[in-house]
């Protein structure tokens, strides 16, 4: 569906973003996430990049005021889903933004692990066994870590406080494989301030 309103309410397993997503009433598979021209775009016409990005179910304006694309919700049909977003590349400043926020976005990279690492942690939620209750660390943590303590950084998302799940993070590499394979090959698009979302199912009840 293209234009047009929608309710919402608030999304409840958002780990990072500088925008608030949004739950559209009556659409529980789905999630609303506000955008630019440029974003929606790009969910729109992605090529061969969209098998990589949740699917995209049209342009609507929520009850906040705010365009919005409507896009496939990844942690439906989890219990317990755990989320990490990280920040993709050693750049998020844009060439169509403002002076203002290209030299702020530089300024970051520079003092995070934007500039050192090539990624930056925007926020994770972990599930916790023992407690039933989430662990969540947002951006402004992340802004925080060091180039010697991003390993540690990820490691968080993946301990539910009983244990490390190292296995779902061989998964995850696996997963990452066929990302790094068509950005290494593609040349028509370039990316900035882009995340990768990474989701698991945080029960462990059978």
């Amino acid at each position: 569906p293209e234009g047009g309103s929608m309710r919402t309410t608030p999304f409840a397993h958002q780990a990072g973003g500088a925008r608030e997503l949004r739950k559209p009433v009556g659409h529980g598979a789905l999630v609303a996430k506000p955008c630019c021209k440029r974003e929606a775009w790009f969910y729109r016409n992605g090529g061969p990049l969209k098998q990589f990005a949740p699917r995209f179910h049209g342009i609507k304006r929520s009850d906040t005021g705010v365009p919005s694309v409507l896009l496939e919700d990844l942690t439906s049909g989890y219990r317990r889903p755990c989320v990490l977003d990280v920040k993709m590349g050693v750049c998020t400043a844009a060439p169509d933004r403002t002076a203002v926020k290209q030299a702020r976005c530089k300024l970051k990279d520079q003092q995070t692990t934007t500039g050192s690492v090539g990624a930056r942690i925007c926020g994770l939620r972990t599930y916790q066994v023992g407690s039933g209750e989430y662990v969540m660390y947002d951006k402004h943590w992340g802004n925080q870590l060091g180039f010697d303590e991003f390993g540690d950084g990820i490691a968080k998302f993946f301990d539910n406080g009983s244990r490390c799940r190292r296995d779902l993070a061989s998964r995850f590499l696996e997963r990452l494989q066929p990302i790094r394979k068509m950005m290494a090959e593609q040349g028509m698009y370039r990316f900035y301030a882009s995340s990768i979302l990474f989701i698991y199912e945080g029960s462990e009840e059978r």
